[in-house]
């Protein structure tokens, strides 16, 4: 029996473990960029207590970020697109969390400088997760709709999967709503990593603007 036999045998049974380990991880990984974080229901009208700025002219537009997530510049991405697409008629402020006991320089960070380059955009530090608990935000990238009486009209995400851009009912949905006053749909899917919404120890609630 020649030696070739079970060393070519060995082989292919190598490459066949290789191969179904290669597509397991790969459908793990789809698995993963389609399945939406969890959400909580968000206010039906904008808190009272919130620092963050209604605008009393039109819509308001609010997203949460996690600074570091990856998934957040694809969200940054369709927000441009939103605000082109709505012609000077909406208002966003991107507002950034983190923990109150870490410290960083805000206008150094690449999402920050990033939001503050969209026209029509503001971003914000919710240094310690304040603002996000009130607007029931959990995962980067949800995104919240409110018209100039305060009132909710969209929640949920603006891209199609976890960190890729492209067209999304969530971005339509907005665009609609601003330009036309309707919607299909009031809510989408947010795909992104959890906030960091763990307390301050001690000290006041912060935030910062831009």
């Amino acid at each position: 029996m020649s030696l070739y036999r079970p060393f070519a045998a060995r082989q292919n049974l190598l490459l066949a473990v290789w191969l179904l380990a290669l597509l397991a991880g790969f459908a793990w990984l789809q698995l993963h960029a389609s399945t939406p974080e969890r959400q909580a229901p968000a206010p039906r009208e904008w808190p009272a207590s919130s620092r963050l700025k209604l605008n009393a002219d039109g819509c308001t537009l609010l997203v949460f970020l996690h600074p570091y997530c990856p998934c957040s510049r694809a969200t940054l991405e369709e927000l441009a697109r939103i605000m082109t697409r709505c012609r000077g008629r909406l208002e966003a402020q991107v507002v950034l969390t983190l923990p109150g006991d870490e410290r960083a320089d805000w206008e150094r960070l690449e999402y920050w400088k990033a939001a503050a380059a969209i026209p029509g955009v503001r971003p914000a530090a919710d240094v310690d997760g304040c603002e996000a608990r009130r607007f029931g935000a959990r995962t980067s990238g949800q995104t919240l709709l409110f018209d100039r009486g305060g009132a909710l009209r969209f929640a949920g995400g603006i891209t199609a999967s976890r960190g890729h851009s492209g067209d999304n009912a969530g971005e339509d949905a907005i665009v609609s709503w601003v330009l036309d006053g309707v919607a299909d749909v009031v809510e989408a899917p947010t795909f992104g990593c959890g906030l960091p919404l763990e307390p301050a120890q001690g000290g006041p609630a912060r935030l910062i603007e831009e």
